[in-house]
């Protein structure tokens, strides 16, 4: 055989290839400490362990060993097939070192940890692949050595034989061993190791504690062509097939999905992680990648992703639909660690709740808004690991978006800030077409204090505030205050109107709003389902007086019944006035059916609120210039709301069928604070 591979070199043409298995390598591990190299096939890492157990010289550099090595390299390396079992432990031992005397004295303790009694003297050409990782693994591991090197063995065996070697290993770290171990098993990484090292085509990828790297190597698996990396320090950034991973000082701020969108489709939600992906730009601080989303027919996405700065990510997210597809819905999200305790909005503020031990279902923490365009959670410290805050924001100018906050259920057990988009898209066929889908920053706030300042900010930018009055477009509504405390109740100043019976409160609306100047705000909003736009137009006058106009866009003709607006303040008014009387408002009774306090229903122009309490001012609430077709009422809301609620009826909308397109004015409102 020597002389033909000999004769066959002479004569066959050369084709040989110079590769690499390791470059550029260097760590240090100390004493009594435990290094876990983990990376995909083929990235080097049984080569590193062939080099540290001295099996294979290195091309170039230097390996200092100081200290016995005992290595496990390879499924029963050192043993000899025709002898027994017992035969190849004195002979496996001798390799490693040990003198027949120890040998002879640890014989029946490695026998005992192998559980392979009965065939100690068998030939281990007989065993199964089980019954040799035990033997070999045993004679290593009671061979005493100073530092234990341990390849992909354990992916062999049973299950209590593997939590037998766990033991086995730990109780080498309380005695002071040095442990290098190679494992596809992450599990058994972070529980035995302290550091870990990642590789990738031969090179130390990223390296750290076990939670960091091991973190960090699970967002990096899967499909070549769908990932890359693009980073500024401290902020690090995976994109991996369909979603989008942070991570902050080499500590994951996101989990499971990370950030992914999601197309509700035919009753069914198809994720971004779902789909085919290629990257086809990928530079130091920009990835451009395509994907293209299987079950929804020719849809393809196009994610564009830049790092700003060290703090800052634009994310942006282009649709094409070549084929006509129906799209119901669809949601941005960014699903973070479950050591996030509070979250933010423009418009509330809470802490999380508790996952909940058997519930599969994810629990909505945030109020229902359509008007909120930044989530934001405050920064964790939990176990000495700290995560800044993150800011997730919706920069997408006249669009509607909704917004609101999760917590998914036990088994992810994560934060997710999501924003929905797509109102006037949904609830039919899209036409082939190419659209922003969304358009976002994510903001890395170090500081409570300064992620605090930018949501009070924002709160500022959709607030107009005079002396002792302020007066806050607030969760799809009008919200009204009082020396800083708030006079409306649950859904604020709102409206409705009934389209084919059906009523569709502005509540439900997605709304924009823009402050004009320090006294005038202007809000827009769209129904998903209505072809109609109102814009409110809220402006202070002074401060006991706040102007409400409200107009509305009709884009197609709708049938309507009725328009009505509505001022939800306080049960602490106890009493109300019409241009036709007044009276007190009776107790709440009906559990959800709503009463008028007065029990007649006339046309007028006003209606207000009083309470005996002196820090809460007066409410009127009443038309400009004569009106002959409303009416104003007080009513009380059922028990599940608990409120009062002054409203202005249109009864012309009564029976009326069609409303053209075109715009009108719906109501021109004024609102007196602290007047009779």
């Amino acid at each position: 055989m020597l002389a033909k591979e000999l004769f066959s070199r002479v004569f066959r043409k050369a084709n040989l290839e110079e590769f690499w298995a390791l470059r550029d390598i260097g760590f240090e591990v100390e004493g009594g400490r435990s290094l876990g190299i983990i990376g995909e096939n083929g990235s080097g890492k049984s080569t590193l362990l062939k080099i540290i157990s001295g099996v294979t010289v290195p091309t170039v550099g230097d390996v200092e060993v100081n200290g016995r090595v005992a290595s496990l390299l390879e499924l029963g390396a050192g043993f000899h097939p025709y002898l027994t079992g017992r035969e190849n432990v004195f002979l496996n031992c001798t390799i490693l070192g040990m003198p027949r005397a120890a040998i002879e004295e640890r014989f029946e303790e490695i026998v005992e940890f192998s559980g392979i009694r009965d065939f100690i003297d068998a030939p281990v050409m007989t065993y199964s692949s089980g019954m040799f990782v035990r033997l070999g693994f045993s004679a290593a591991i009671h061979s005493d050595p100073a530092i234990f090197v341990v390849d992909e063995v354990l992916a062999v065996g049973d299950a209590e034989f593997h939590e037998k070697c766990r033991r086995k290993i730990r109780e080498l770290r309380e005695a002071g061993k040095t442990l290098v171990f190679v494992s596809h098993d992450l599990g058994i990484v972070g529980d035995l190791c302290d550091e870990v090292m990642l590789l990738r085509q031969g090179r130390i990828f990223n390296y750290g504690t076990a939670d960091k790297v091991v973190s960090f190597y699970i967002q990096t698996v899967g499909a070549k062509e769908g990932i890359a990396f693009i980073a500024r320090d401290p902020l690090h950034m995976v994109f991996n097939n369909g979603k989008l991973a942070l991570f902050w000082n080499g500590i994951e701020l996101t989990k499971f999905s990370s950030g992914y969108t999601s197309i509700l489709s035919k009753d069914r939600w198809h994720n971004s992680t779902e789909g085919f992906w290629q990257v086809v730009e990928s530079s130091e601080h920009r990835i451009v990648a395509e994907g293209r989303q299987p079950g929804l027919g020719d849809v393809r996405y196009t994610w564009e992703i830049e790092l700003e700065n060290d703090r800052t990510i634009l994310w942006t997210i282009h649709m094409e639909v070549i084929k006509e597809a129906l799209i119901e819905d669809c949601k941005i999200s960014l699903m973070l660690n479950e050591s996030y305790p509070d979250w933010l909005s423009e418009e509330e503020e809470e802490t999380f709740e508790e996952f909940r031990a058997g519930d599969p279902n994810w629990i909505v923490m945030s109020a229902r808004t359509q008007s909120s365009k930044t989530l934001a959670v405050r920064r964790s410290v939990v176990a000495g690991t700290e995560r800044p805050g993150v800011l997730f924001e919706s920069l997408r100018p006249g669009e509607m978006v909704g917004a609101r906050v999760v917590n998914t259920g036990l088994s992810e057990r994560a934060r997710v800030l999501q924003f929905e988009d797509l109102p006037t898209r949904s609830g039919g066929a899209t036409e082939p077409v190419r659209y922003e889908l969304f358009r976002s920053r994510v903001r890395i706030i170090e500081s409570d204090a300064e992620l605090e300042e930018i949501i009070a900010e924002r709160r500022r930018a959709r607030s107009l505030e005079l002396g002792r009055l302020r007066a806050a477009f607030d969760r799809a509504s009008l919200r009204i205050y009082w020396d800083g405390a708030e006079l409306t109740s649950r859904h604020g100043g709102f409206t409705s109107v009934c389209s084919g019976n059906i009523w569709h409160d502005s509540l439900q609306a997605y709304w924009r709003h823009d402050k004009k100047d320090e006294r005038t705000l202007v809000a827009r909003g769209k129904w998903r389902r209505l072809p109609i736009e109102q814009i409110w137009t809220v402006s202070v006058a002074d401060e006991h007086t706040i102007n409400w106009e409200i107009d509305l866009v009709v884009e197609g003709q709708i049938e309507a019944e009725e328009f009505d607006t509505s001022l939800m303040v306080t049960t602490s008014y106890n009493r109300w006035a019409t241009d036709y009387g007044e009276g007190e408002f009776p107790e709440i009774r009906h559990k959800d059916d709503w009463e008028h306090a007065s029990g007649e229903y006339k046309r007028g122009i006003f209606v207000s609120a009083h309470s005996e309490e002196e820090r809460l001012p007066s409410i009127r609430m009443e038309f400009k210039g004569p009106r002959e077709d409303f009416i104003c009422t007080a009513v009380n809301t059922g028990q599940s709301l608990s409120a009062r609620a002054l409203q202005c009826l249109d009864i012309l909308g009564r029976g009326r069928r069609a409303v053209q397109p075109g715009e009108y004015r719906l109501l021109d409102l004024t609102i007196h604070i602290g007047e009779t």
